[in-house]
């Protein structure tokens, strides 16, 4: 039965007991898919052979449905416990004004916020692909680093690269908002939105029991 989940992830209890018989096989599938009229058994009783069909036992493929704070391709995506609204969004973990409370990360991004940027771009991206967190915790000198240094320096719109990754992160942590409070928050107070980014993310790299 090439394709088909194997015998042992299913129970077949419903056997009328009054069969004094041998299982010869069980058919799961129907010309190569799993049967959804029930299951087919070749048994051999009293010396024939004979099928016998339970309609009640199809065969359903189910997967539980991943929650907020479910590990699932990475870590803890709601470390801090945050309550789920109507629409299973929840706000951040640390408030905009926050930063404050991470004063060497903010400090950082006020005089280095390409580099801030540019390891923040890089953990999020790593734990998106991998499931993991960035082993060196960021690279300091990243294309998405540079790319942040070239536009602010020229043209002074770093904050639309921030902008797009705050919307990246918003995206894996099921947070609450939109492009427009993503672009007021990084043009506004860039700082803080970098500060805010990299705390979130470090709550799920803290959730793997090591810190990154």
């Amino acid at each position: 039965m090439h394709g088909t989940p194997p015998i042992g992830c299913h129970q077949f209890d419903s056997i009328p007991p009054r069969f004094p018989v041998h299982v010869l096989c069980v058919t799961l599938c129907v010309n190569g898919r799993p049967s959804k009229h029930g299951v087919s058994f070749l048994i051999k009783r009293q010396g024939r052979n004979q099928d016998v069909s339970f309609p009640f036992l199809s065969y359903q493929s189910q997967q539980p449905m991943p929650t907020m704070g479910m590990q699932v391709g990475g870590g803890n995506r709601n470390a801090a416990g945050k309550p789920l609204n109507s629409n299973g969004k929840r706000e951040w973990s640390h408030g905009l004004c926050g930063c404050f409370e991470a004063c060497g990360t903010c400090c950082y991004a006020c005089w280095c916020p390409c580099i801030v940027h540019g390891k923040n771009k890089q953990r999020i991206t790593h734990l998106q692909a991998s499931g993991s967190p960035a082993p060196d915790g960021g690279s300091c000198c990243s294309g998405a680093c540079w790319g942040h240094c070239l536009l602010t320096s020229f043209l002074g719109a770093g904050f639309i690269l921030q902008c797009m990754n705050r919307g990246d992160t918003r995206g894996r942590y099921g947070i609450e908002g939109g492009c427009c409070g993503d672009c007021c928050s990084s043009f506004c107070c860039a700082p803080c939105d970098l500060t805010q980014v990299s705390r979130e993310i470090e709550l799920e790299e803290k959730s793997f029991g090591q810190r990154y």
